[in-house]
């Protein structure tokens, strides 16, 4: 397996634990310190435990014994989402999905989100890792000089939210569809913008968040 995923801590609903257990299918399962109350609730073993343990909810003490855990100090220059995602990078995975399943903290929502630019430093032109943070409502992208496809997807919201200062953006099977479109850093033009095709086709240069939101929170 050269997939992974980490979740984080976070309120894991119980109607949405079907969906989360999908994302867990044939991949390497990583709990991210309180994320570890989703493979509780979910009856689920992951395959590592990162973190302080300043949010778990389980004794370390109780921890099946196969999970290999990577203890850090609380006081770091990391956080262990930061940690989690840097390991699965060292061991050059394809596919990450990092699950946070709510808004929680700002700082740490923000910080998160730029995360995602971390494999961009990290990779090298045999290795292109494709990252995504997710939950049941919505999913977060980083594209960077690339074509993003959203498929099966029909009236779903996606918001294109300019990185770079400047941005030559295309799209088409979307309500507006739009044609080497350029934007700035701070501008609004893509956002809100609606899936209304099978496939949707995003033609980015430079570097965007792009983020969508499922028409109903995904339950399985």
């Amino acid at each position: 397996m050269n997939d992974s995923v980490l979740f984080l801590h976070g309120t894991y609903d119980d109607e949405h634990i079907p969906f989360y257990k999908k994302l867990c299918r044939n991949v390497v399962k990583i709990a991210v310190d309180g994320g570890y109350e989703f493979f509780r609730k979910a009856d689920v073993v992951p395959d590592m435990l990162f973190g302080d343990f300043d949010s778990i909810k389980l004794p370390r003490e109780k921890l099946p014994e196969q999970i290999e855990v990577m203890a850090y100090p609380k006081d770091k220059d990391k956080t262990d989402g930061h940690l989690a995602l840097a390991y699965c990078l060292d061991k050059k995975s394809e596919h990450i999905d990092i699950v946070q399943p709510d808004f929680g903290e700002p700082d740490q929502f923000v910080g998160n989100l730029m995360l995602l630019n971390l494999p961009r430093r990290a990779r090298n032109r045999d290795y292109r890792p494709k990252v995504r943070i997710i939950n049941a409502w919505y999913e977060v992208t980083l594209v960077d000089n690339a074509v993003h496809a959203i498929l099966g997807g029909v009236g779903d919201r996606v918001s294109v939210i300019p990185l770079s200062h400047r941005v030559s953006f295309s799209c088409e099977g979307t309500k507006f569809d739009a044609k080497n479109a350029i934007m700035l850093t701070g501008e609004t033009l893509a956002m809100r913008n609606i899936v209304a095709a099978d496939e949707a086709v995003f033609k980015i240069s430079g570097q965007v968040l792009l983020m969508r939101q499922f028409t109903e929170a995904r339950q399985g």
